[in-house]
C-alpha cells in the first residue's frame, strides 16, 4: 500500500521539501516516493489503442526536479560544497525514474517508443552551471537513463 506524499505540489516560488534538511542521514531518511504507488494497469490498452502512432511516456527529471526539491541556491552552493549531496539526489531521482520507465517498457511489451527526459540547464543568457559541473552532475545519470534504451533496443 503507497503512503501519500507528506510535501504536497512542487513549487518553484517556496523552499523545497528538503530545502532545511541539515544532514546527510536527513535525506537518507525522508519519505521518498516508490514506483510502486503508480497505476500501470491502462498502460498496455492505451498503448493498443494508439497502435498507428509513436508514443512517449514519461517525464523524468535527474537534476532540475532534485535542485527544486533542495532549492536551487542551496543545490548550487552543495554543487561545490557537498557534492556527495548532490549525487545522492540526482542518483534518488534517477533510480526512481529508472525503474518506472523500466516498468513501463516490460508492460507496455516495448511498444513505447520515446522516453522522455528533461532538465532546464540554462536561461535565456547562458548555461545554469558549468561544463565541468555537467559533467560531474549530470552526465552521469544522463547515461544511466541510456540503460532503459539499451536493454529495451535488445
Amino acid at each position: 500500500m503507497c503512503k501519500l506524499a507528506p510535501w504536497g505540489k512542487m513549487r518553484e516560488d517556496i523552499p523545497g521539501a528538503l530545502a532545511g534538511a541539515k544532514s546527510l542521514s536527513e535525506f537518507e531518511s525522508f519519505f521518498w516516493p516508490s514506483v510502486d504507488c503508480l497505476d500501470y494497469s491502462k498502460l498496455k490498452e492505451q498503448c493498443r489503442r494508439h497502435e498507428a502512432h509513436a508514443l512517449m511516456y514519461g517525464f523524468a527529471d535527474v537534476w532540475q526536479r532534485p535542485a527544486l526539491v533542495r532549492g536551487w541556491e542551496k543545490m548550487f552552493l552543495y554543487m561545490v560544497e557537498r557534492p556527495d549531496w548532490v549525487h545522492l539526489f540526482c542518483r534518488k531521482f534517477t533510480d526512481f525514474y529508472l525503474e518506472d520507465y523500466t516498468r513501463a517498457a516490460e508492460i507496455s511489451e516495448g511498444r513505447i517508443d520515446i522516453f522522455l527526459l528533461i532538465s532546464d540547464l540554462g536561461s535565456q543568457n547562458g548555461p545554469l552551471i558549468s561544463l565541468a559541473m555537467f559533467r560531474e552532475f549530470i552526465v552521469p545519470y544522463l547515461q544511466l537513463s541510456q540503460l532503459i534504451h539499451t536493454t529495451m533496443s535488445r
